[in-house]
């Protein structure tokens, strides 16, 4: 009887159930984005009320205050809407496990960002920008590091990724016919894209030897182009994860030691 019963209650409940299912199929990342726009808006109110933080420049304080958030989120959801259409994997697409999505993205991260703090103190980028007055500190100190810079890997990946690379890649893909082409047109944003951080790195240029400074770019443009790679095959909640996990031996645990 009771077998009859539980086979009864799992009939009606089965519907509902594949709705759900299909709901988050369809819409995980959208959900997944709004979620981490909240992550902003509770980082935002830590970093200016709870833990006021002194930042590295001033275009980092915009990031964080309200219009801010609003700006970045909007901008987001725009990449998500675009990358749902350009061929990207959902943020948690069921095709993905959570070894794709998120042990290769953190293990990644932690390994280069590993290196790069080694880079950071052989070379003594962090300690000569400061000495020679380029900036007062590189690294958000902690606690505030903690909330900060998990923000500052969603706000990166907005600019650089997210909403750059979709737009570029629908926009061109109307020029471009042919699954094949397109995909040597993502490759060749994927390079684009990953340039922009690590040429724009002024400080570092003006403090470091040009052997030493062509070691760092190519940290940076492989750490970037390794997020672009992550974002195509797992979607952008990888692409993310690489990035946090990254700062924390480079800017949290780094900030120790640098």
């Amino acid at each position: 009887m009771n077998t009859q019963n539980d086979t009864l209650v799992s009939r009606q409940s089965s519907p509902t159930q594949t709705r759900s299912d299909s709901i988050w199929e369809r819409y995980n990342s959208p959900i997944i984005w709004l979620l981490l726009v909240a992550y902003l808006g509770v980082t935002a109110f830590l970093v200016t009320v709870v833990f006021p933080v002194q930042f590295i420049d001033r275009s980092q304080s915009g990031f964080f205050e309200p219009q801010g958030v609003i700006a970045i989120g909007v901008m987001g959801l725009i990449g998500v809407w675009l990358s749902m259409r350009t061929g990207f994997p959902g943020a948690w697409d069921p095709k993905m496990n959570n070894r794709q999505r998120l042990v290769i993205p953190i293990l990644a991260g932690l390994v280069l960002g590993s290196l790069f703090v080694a880079t950071d103190v052989i070379t003594g980028l962090s300690r000569l920008q400061e000495e020679q007055g380029l900036v007062q500190s590189t690294d958000v100190a902690f606690p505030a590091s903690l909330f900060f810079y998990p923000a500052g890997a969603i706000f990166a990946e907005v600019i650089y990724r997210l909403l750059t690379i979709p737009l570029l890649l629908g926009s061109f893909s109307i020029l471009v016919r042919g699954q094949a082409a397109r995909e040597r047109l993502f490759w060749l944003l994927a390079i684009m894209t990953s340039l922009i951080e690590p040429l724009t790195n002024n400080a570092a240029a003006q403090v470091l030897a040009p052997l030493a400074m062509a070691f760092v770019l190519v940290q940076s443009f492989g750490t970037n182009f390794l997020q672009a790679v992550l974002f195509r095959k797992y979607g952008f909640l990888a692409s993310i994860l690489l990035r946090v996990a990254f700062y924390i031996p480079y800017h949290i645990v780094g900030s120790f030691l640098k």
